[in-house]
């Protein structure tokens, strides 16, 4: 069978965007594996906004002030970088991040639960690797299932998830499974008692190669 061939497919409405972006082609390198990952080949335009309140006027609703940019259809709508008040991330892992929602909601045909559509995009986007997993611990049993946008570290807690998940089966697999599962709480991968086994085993093990040091 031959294989499918991807491109970056995006469009940048503005100049001041494209020079926020640290390298292009890292860009859309990043892009294109998403894309292979997930299986999509829509078109996705980047639009810069000046600031917060545009951006609520361009999505029609009421926004967090930490937002700093969103998905909505086939648009990633980025806050211009010099409006970001405490935020670490580079331009790119945040149009990846949103990058990944709009991929995972025109191709996976299921609700996702939150704690897997955000691990996912803050994996994909590399985002996790600022958030500093070793320093943030979980020691007790977490009911995945029941996390939601209002959950307290519920970024760190999907971050740590799905880094277990790659770990233990690789990121192919993790993806295989999203698709071919009926059902994420019965999954033989995302099922709650599997999930706080991987996680809290390598917790286990970071901790004994911290005592080990």
């Amino acid at each position: 069978m031959q294989e499918k061939n991807f491109e970056a497919n995006i469009r940048i409405t503005s100049l001041s965007l494209l020079t926020e972006i640290e390298s292009l082609t890292a860009l859309c390198d990043s892009i294109i594996e998403i894309r292979r990952l997930i299986g999509f080949f829509g078109k996705v335009i980047l639009e810069e906004v000046p600031n917060l309140k545009l951006l609520e006027k361009k999505t029609g609703g009421s926004l967090p002030d930490w937002v700093i940019g969103l998905s909505q259809g086939e648009r990633v709508f980025v806050v211009k970088k010099s409006q970001w008040q405490n935020q670490k991330m580079d331009v790119s892992q945040l149009i990846l991040h949103e990058f990944v929602h709009i991929a995972l909601s025109q191709c996976v045909r299921k609700p996702l639960p939150v704690w897997l559509n955000e691990g996912l995009a803050v994996y994909l986007s590399g985002q996790y690797k600022d958030y500093k997993l070793e320093q943030s611990h979980i020691r007790a049993y977490v009911d995945f299932y029941t996390l939601s946008y209002q959950s307290e570290h519920l970024y760190i807690i999907a971050a740590k998830a799905l880094v277990a998940l790659v770990g233990a089966y690789g990121i192919d697999e993790v993806m295989k499974e999203l698709f071919v599962c009926e059902e994420f709480e019965t999954s033989r991968i995302f099922r709650n008692e599997n999930l706080n086994h991987i996680v809290l085993e390598q917790e286990d093990d970071r901790m004994n190669q911290k005592g080990i040091e």
